[in-house]
């Protein structure tokens, strides 16, 4: 099922929060895992917690890029029609994910102050990002107290490398 599916079908039917949520709780025992989830900070509080942050605007026109230059989203019937349709899309989602996590766990998946890095996504590449969160997740191990660290632009970068 597409996000868009599995969060609507989750406002009513918590048993699918309950499943990740075990799955996610099974992983505090592993070791060296990458783990891409929203409540990741909350049910595995002792690990290294990145906050990939993406400005709406450069999110929307990732989103509308990949929606239709990407033929597995068309045929899945995920067809988006305009930039605004995009944007609609996205802040609705936010705001079903924060209300759903607030009344079930009684926290914001997107409060910030839950990571330890954050990193603006706007104009790094994935490679600059891995780098990033590598280098930094190297000094956290070593680290006896730890700061929130935040990631920015990187100096130099063009907007027009990037689209």
């Amino acid at each position: 099922m597409s996000l868009a599916e599995y969060n609507e079908r989750a406002k009513s039917d918590h048993a699918l929060d309950d499943a990740v949520d075990d799955r996610l709780r099974a992983l505090r025992t592993k070791k060296d895992i990458v783990v891409d989830s929203r409540l990741g900070f909350y049910w595995i509080p002792e690990s290294f917690k990145v906050y990939l942050d993406l400005d709406i605007e450069v999110a929307t026109v990732r989103i509308y890029k990949d929606a239709v230059n990407n033929a597995n989203r068309s045929q899945a019937g995920e067809g988006i029609s305009s930039l605004t349709e995009v944007t609609k899309q996205v802040r609705s989602r936010m705001e079903e994910e924060r209300a759903r996590f607030r009344e079930l766990y009684h926290v914001d998946p997107y409060d910030l102050a839950h990571f330890d890095l954050i990193i603006d996504t706007s104009r790094h590449s994935p490679q600059t990002v891995a780098l990033v969160v590598f280098d930094t997740y190297r000094r956290w191990l070593d680290a006896q107290v730890w700061k929130q660290e935040r990631s920015a632009i990187p100096a130099g970068y063009s907007f027009k490398n990037q689209y």
